[in-house]
């Protein structure tokens, strides 16, 4: 079993066999790049170096750093029927 893993490109496949020429490993790199570039325009791999995990937006990463009485202090108890 292969541990290269597999990419849509068809040079990626030119990587796996023993006997390549140095174009050839171009061609098969250029073939990765093209994949890496296609999964950052998907939005699966970041652009910017920067990675926020969210499931919430803004990102709970991207919340500034404050005390608990700064976060409650417009906070009103809802009215009681």
């Amino acid at each position: 079993m292969s541990t290269t893993p597999p990419c849509r490109n068809a040079a990626c496949a030119i990587a796996a066999t023993p006997t390549t020429s140095s174009a050839d490993w171009m061609k098969s790199a250029r073939g990765r790049v093209e994949d890496f570039k296609r999964l950052q325009e998907l939005g699966l791999i970041s652009q910017g170096g920067d990675f926020f995990p969210s499931v919430h937006y803004p990102p709970i990463t991207m919340y500034p750093l404050m005390q608990q009485e700064e976060l409650f202090k417009t906070y009103t108890l809802p009215a009681t029927v």
